[in-house]
């Protein structure tokens, strides 16, 4: 009766471990989409964020999208590939909008994968999450709108290319010099790569819309000429062409506000010069000389923190 007893024991025990084995299992519902929520859905959805020419190739809102991605996105989080940000692990923390996952994020990522991606209950899941449409601006909206003079048609046979549009800031754009607070740019297309736009900035693959810090800000001049930088990027076959109309949102501050800290761009590198023919040890230089001491530091996306 003892030992038959004790077997007794042995199973209940059994069991309740297994029940909270069970109940810690990692699933999609409670622990998986609130990750992703925070750091992948703001791209990986229907329709999602066009960053310069980066647009997500699939969607995680649901689990029926999330589950036939679970093994790639294991070792996407695992690999570092994804959330998309290249700079070194060294500077974390230093970086506005940095694409980093916690060493705990990707482990439970990994450990959901491994456990056989479950779903879990649907009644775990997070509110979700609420995004403009894409006629609709992140920023809010702008106190002015400027877009390409002209759409362009990107050909079926292009691979790569950088173009440039000449443009003007109109009277009606704005009308009266104005400093800048935030700026958000449209592709126009999936085939846009990235944009420079100065002084209003530019995107590149991952950027999001480009908000000053109160006090800083580029001024923008009324009636300024200003060039589309478009670099265009696709897979050339027939029937891939497709015309390209990028455009901007920009919000200025307050008329009479005067900026602390004053943001320019000047391009060190030498943009016109010809290599003389037969010539094997040509070069280039530029230089530009500060009016105050500074000091340097490196701003990839224009949105490093300090």
């Amino acid at each position: 009766m003892m030992k038959r007893t004790t077997l007794l024991g042995l199973s209940l025990a059994t069991l309740a471990s297994g029940s909270a084995l069970g109940a810690e299992r990692i699933t999609y519902s409670k622990d998986v989409l609130p990750i992703l929520q925070e750091n992948c859905i703001e791209c990986h959805r229907p329709g999602g964020s066009n960053l310069g020419g980066m647009v997500a190739p699939m969607a995680f809102t649901t689990y029926a999208e999330a589950r036939p991605w679970a093994k790639s996105m294991a070792k996407a989080v695992s690999t570092g590939a994804m959330p998309p940000w290249d700079a070194s692990m060294e500077h974390q923390g230093q970086f506005v909008g940095e694409r980093i996952l916690s060493e705990n994020d990707k482990a439970t990522i990994v450990e959901w994968v491994k456990s056989g991606a479950a779903r879990g209950n649907p009644k775990d899941m997070p509110a979700p999450l609420e995004f403009v449409s894409k006629e609709g601006w992140t920023i809010g909206e702008p106190d002015a709108v400027l877009s390409m003079p002209e759409p362009y048609f990107v050909p079926d046979d292009l691979l790569d290319e950088t173009r440039y549009f000449q443009d003007k800031i109109t009277e009606e754009e704005m009308p009266t010099d104005r400093w800048i607070k935030a700026v958000e740019f449209k592709p126009g297309s999936e085939v846009v790569h990235h944009i420079i736009a100065r002084p209003f900035g530019g995107i590149a693959p991952g950027n999001v819309p480009r908000v000053y810090r109160d006090g800083y800000s580029a001024k923008a001049v009324a009636g300024q000429d200003f060039v589309w930088n478009m670099h265009y990027h696709k897979e050339p076959g027939p029937g891939t062409g497709m015309y390209d109309q990028s455009s901007f949102g920009v919000i200025f501050y307050p008329e009479g506000y005067t900026p602390e800290h004053v943001l320019t761009t000047n391009p060190l590198g030498p943009m016109n010069f010809k290599i003389p023919a037969g010539d094997p040890n040509y070069s280039a230089t530029t230089a530009y000389t500060f009016q105050k001491d500074t000091y340097q530091r490196y701003d990839a996306s224009h949105a490093l923190s300090r």
